[in-house]
């Protein structure tokens, strides 16, 4: 048949380009492997492309008994030969405009090599997707690019890299940042046009940074780039933080750069589609160029985009095990030469936008379909049994039970909420992101914030975290005080910059020396400012708070007073600090988080080096990578330190802004699996609906300044009694009964009635807290 007819050419074609020396047998199960290479390829695959795949499947057989060349030779000869083909089809007649055209180059990082020998060329004009296995050195080659660190790599052509969303902490306008950012020469005026034209109006270019979403931010690096005119434009993972709208107005932009050379990195299938001309697929230390639009790709090498990194892979449950049955062409790659990054398919992005719906129908269809072929299970949250049994290569996340909550008698009474809470970012006063918002959580909240980008979401998580305060006298923002909450904010990766010299094992030791988070103290509802300090130690000031105790339903702070004796100090109710100065509350907090460190035992809790390393393996980083230095690690290893830390404290609430950014799929189904199976509560920003539908139970859409909640539907809460006892008198005073509730836990049995007038009259002594 077909295959045998396959196997005579390749058996031929080598023997006639010297492997006659070759052992009979070794020969024999060459040409076999070969011709089922040619055989099982699709028909309209380019002679060139097939040409390389059967090389690189030849090359684990036959490295060392035959060179390169020869290979190379044969198996091209082979094609054309089966094909019926002369050598003029692996050739490319159109002449092409290199801007970047490097030959055999080497990529090496933290002793590790990641390219080998493979030629690097980038078109004028075109868009290329590296794709590719986390880990595999995709951002890497990006970084290198950005550099100019690449032997040989042409001094006169610009270079301009989007990294992320551009980050800012200074108190100034958008204009006057970008204005100090832009190329001598750039004037003023042509920044503003700029600005314009991304769609900044003047009430957002007279605003400051702090005050931009995650999508206004990576509009502003857009604007950046745009104002440096680069030959060649690098983005890494550009659709992260951006909503619907904002990645069209993105999609649009990419695609009308008709000189200028782009090459990225994303996970956004649908995104890719729209804007590639070309895909380069980064495997085995080698460069493989398929000179078409995503789709066209998809469909000739559905094993390949199968098992890629993707939030939708690893939720829906589309993705192969890696280390299934693989056909022997799968993954196949090498270095292409410039005839065979032509080939005779149709070039071009596709055109137009694919709907929702039928781009994830083809997706689903193309990975099925691989599936099938390969005959192995898949890999995502699906393949993670009831039994929390787990594929053996995925390395799982197992979060820590945090315990009961003192004071809280249910899991599902309310522990936070706000209400009727209003916010405006300073120097931005009349423009109110946050006009009526009403939220409540409980232990056992899962809760997606969803919206456009600029709504409001990060805004609202911060405030109720409390990295923010509501505006003066409008609103109220309250949390239960033993309450222990993490917070994974969308650039927790970026702090790890600072420390990449040190090992997994230090940065836990460091952040958490004595007993308390640092970052915790870093935000700016604890930390003190020079100023504030300087007030704390005037004579009869507040300098110190010592102790806390609940006298009925009222908490009471222990404060010492500049220049009093020790010993003399008052007792002050929390109503009364939050009249005084600020920092008089960011003290309470402080002390707060001391006596939940107590009760969480994290005071106690030895950093040891044992002790330090069992909590990492629960988190997927094994002994080798805790004592490897942080700059090694890849993004998801990163992501699991970020993790880790973040859980140390067992905290009672989750709370991640977009934790679906930068994840493989292991990495995403195994958190996505400890967040179900976590015994407290998560809130979560993200665009992820497939995330969002398998973890959470209710959303709130975010807009308008005020947030609406509403059940992920069969996944609706039945009322308890008394909430709907309350839903008699209207929906507002049962919101008002649940905030009651939060805050007065006073609801006991007859048995806890009595043991608490016993404990009442024993009268505990005030709670301290070594300083």
């Amino acid at each position: 048949g077909d295959r045998k007819m396959a196997a005579m050419c390749v058996a031929t074609a080598l023997v006639a380009h010297g492997a006659n020396k070759l052992d009979k047998e070794v020969s024999g199960y060459a040409a076999a492997l070969g011709g089922w290479v040619i055989e099982m390829a699709p028909i309209r695959m380019p002679p060139s492309i097939l040409a390389n795949d059967v090389k690189c499947e030849l090359l684990a057989l036959l490295e060392g008994q035959i060179s390169d060349d020869e290979l190379i030779a044969s198996a091209q000869a082979a094609v054309l030969d089966y094909k019926g083909l002369d050598a003029a089809a692996l050739l490319d007649n159109e002449q092409k405009d290199y801007i970047v055209d490097l030959q055999s180059i080497i990529l090496a990082f933290a002793g590790r090599v990641l390219v080998q020998r493979a030629n690097f060329s980038l078109e004028r004009g075109r868009t290329y997707g590296i794709v590719g296995q986390n880990g595999t050195g995709k951002t890497t080659l990006l970084n290198r690019v950005a550099a100019k660190d690449i032997s040989g790599f042409p001094a006169d052509v610009s270079v301009y890299y989007i990294l992320h969303e551009i980050l800012s902490e200074k108190e100034e306008t958008i204009v006057d940042f970008m204005v100090q950012m832009v190329p001598t020469g750039v004037s003023r005026e042509t920044v503003v046009s700029t600005l314009r034209e991304v769609g900044f109006d003047d009430a957002k270019m007279a605003a400051t940074i702090q005050s931009l979403s995650g999508g206004w931010r990576m509009k502003l690096a857009i604007a950046r780039a745009m104002l440096w005119d680069a030959d060649v434009l690098l983005l890494d993972e550009p659709t992260n933080h951006l909503d619907t709208g904002a990645v069209a107005w993105l999609t649009g932009y990419l695609k009308s750069l008709t000189n200028t050379t782009i090459c990225l990195v994303s996970h956004d299938y649908d995104f890719l589609a729209d804007v590639l001309t070309d895909v380069i697929h980064l495997h085995d230390k080698q460069l493989t160029y398929y000179p078409m639009g995503f789709r066209d790709f998809q469909s000739l090498k559905p094993e390949i985009v199968a098992a890629l990194p993707s939030p939708d892979n690893a939720i829906s449950a589309i993705g192969k095990i890696s280390g299934g049955a693989l056909a022997p062409a799968g993954g196949s790659s090498g270095n292409l030469t410039r005839g065979a990054s032509s080939g005779n398919l149709t070039r071009g992005a596709s055109s137009g936008s694919l709907a929702a719906s039928g781009s994830e129908q083809n997706l689903v269809g193309v990975a099925e379909d691989a599936e099938a072929a390969a005959g192995g299970p898949k890999y995502a949250i699906a393949s993670i049994g009831e039994d929390g049994k787990q594929p053996a290569h995925i390395k799982p996340i197992r979060f820590p039970d945090p315990g009961n909550l003192e004071g809280v008698k249910s899991r599902a009474k309310c522990i936070m909420y706000m209400k009727d809470v209003s916010f405006a970012y300073p120097g931005a006063a009349s423009k109110k992101i946050l006009t009526a918002a009403n939220v409540k959580i409980t232990q056992d909240s899962r809760a997606a914030l969803v919206g456009l980008n600029g709504a409001g979401k990060t805004t609202l998580m911060k405030l109720l975290i409390g990295e923010l305060r509501c505006d003066e006298g409008v609103g109220e923002v309250w949390q239960h005080h033993n309450l222990r909450l993490a917070y994974i904010a969308q650039h927790s990766m970026h702090h790890l910059e600072e420390c990449t010299e040190n090992t997994p094992l230090e940065y836990l030791q460091n952040r958490f020396y004595l007993g308390r988070d640092k970052e915790i103290s870093k935000r700016s509802s604890h930390n003190l400012s020079k100023d504030e300090m300087a007030l704390s130690r005037e004579r009869g000031a507040i300098s110190e708070v010592i102790g806390r105790q609940e006298r009925g339903k009222t908490l009471f702070y222990e404060c010492v007073r500049m220049g009093r004796k020790e010993g003399d100090t008052d007792w002050e109710p929390v109503s009364s600090l939050e009249r005084k100065d600020v920092y008089v509350m960011k003290m309470a907090r402080n002390f707060d988080e001391k006596l939940k460190a107590m009760h969480s035992g994290m005071d106690l809790r030895p950093l040891t080096k044992e002790e330090v390393r069992k909590h990492l393996e629960n988190f997927g980083i094994d002994e080798d990578l805790a004592m490897g230095k942080i700059k090694r690690m890849s993004g998801g290893q990163k992501s699991r330190l970020v993790l880790a830390a973040a859980m140390w404290i067992n905290p009672h609430i989750i709370a991640l802004d977009e934790p679906t950014n930068y994840l493989d799929n292991d990495t995403l189904a195994a958190l996505t699996k400890a967040l179900s199976d976590f015994k407290g509560g998560v809130i979560t920003i993200s665009h992820n609906k497939a995330f969002v539908n398998e973890l959470c139970s209710e959303t709130w859409t975010v807009g308008d300044g005020v947030v609406i909640s509403a059940a992920i539907q069969g996944k609706e809460k039945k009322m308890s009694v008394a909430e709907r006892r309350a839903l008699k008198s209207g929906s507002a005073a049962t919101d008002d009964f649940s905030l009651n509730e939060a805050k007065d836990n006073s609801k006991m049995t007859a048995a806890e009635r009595k043991a608490a007038k016993v404990a009442e009259k024993a009268a505990k002594g005030p709670l301290r807290a070594g300083k």
